[in-house]
């Protein structure tokens, strides 16, 4: 993996930042190597999220930050703090990319355009989401863009689910009616394994003949839940999918300049996945 030398660095290098309640490396390693092929000076750094959206925001207007990717859990909370905001992240719920322009700040939620990318060419009619977080607005913005006619809504905590689903206008349900979905989106960080993922593997069996499934955890390997999808005969779109479908149009917004899926998955795949 090629990295930004720190004896490169100054005080016109563009800074991007990355907070999360528990951030991770990947990506640094996808954008350091963007970066590398763009030949643009700049760095993308991963952090723990402040406490509050507030100090988040303040943090990004104080140090005069380029971007930052929002994860949990201030995705709804910055929503209000920004200058402007994305109509799609809006309805969404849900910023997850902060861009500076000039001195505004602009929040985008990209995680819909990366759920239409990977959904785009099958026919969704009747969706059911695992999860009550961050991502499930973006997915049901998502799937209406789509024109998917009934989105339902499951998982672990059901008070969470049935709040989120009269927040969106969508059923909440306890009990997966089989056969009955085009497709399940798994929208929790669970089913790299089986281990405590129980309901989630459950929810298969709502699967149509003709559905599949579309995970969003980022893994090397294809999960124990894409696995098992794929060997009772569903398609499946990974992380890996989802992860260039949503890094594209972010990558865009803070280049200020177009940026493909195709580009970012040869990226994931020469850093991440090699």
């Amino acid at each position: 993996m090629t990295t930004t030398l720190v004896s490169n660095l100054g005080p016109e290098t563009r800074l991007f930042l990355s907070v999360a309640r528990k951030p991770g490396r990947f990506g640094a390693m996808v954008y350091a190597e963007l970066f590398r092929r763009r030949n643009v000076d700049a760095v993308y750094i991963p952090r723990v999220a402040p406490s509050t959206a507030p100090e988040l925001v303040q943090a990004l207007r104080a140090l005069s930050v380029s971007g930052c990717s929002v994860s949990s859990p201030h995705k709804g909370g910055v929503i209000d703090l920004l200058d402007e905001v994305d109509p799609l992240a809006r309805r969404a719920g849900a910023v997850n990319t902060i861009v500076r322009r000039g001195s505004r700040l602009i929040g985008a939620c990209t995680d819909v355009a990366g759920v239409i990318e990977c959904l785009a060419a099958r026919s969704v009619q009747s969706a059911l989401i695992f999860g009550a977080g961050g991502v499930v607005g973006p997915a049901i913005i998502a799937l209406r863009e789509l024109g998917c006619r009934r989105v339902a809504l499951t998982g672990r905590r059901p008070d969470a689910v049935a709040e989120k689903a009269r927040a969106f206008g969508v059923e909440a349900v306890d009990a997966v009616p089989a056969g009955q979905f085009d497709v399940l989106i798994n929208a929790t960080p669970v089913g790299e394994t089986r281990e405590g993922a129980d309901d989630l593997f459950r929810c298969l069996q709502g699967l149509s003949s003709r559905g599949g499934v579309l995970d969003m955890p980022v893994t090397r390997e294809p999960t124990a839940f894409v696995r098992e999808a794929q060997a009772r005969g569903s398609w499946a779109a990974t992380g890996v999918d989802m992860c260039a479908a949503q890094l594209a149009p972010q990558a865009s917004l803070y280049l200020d300049a177009p940026v493909t899926s195709a580009e970012v998955r040869d990226v994931v795949e020469r850093t991440f996945l090699a």
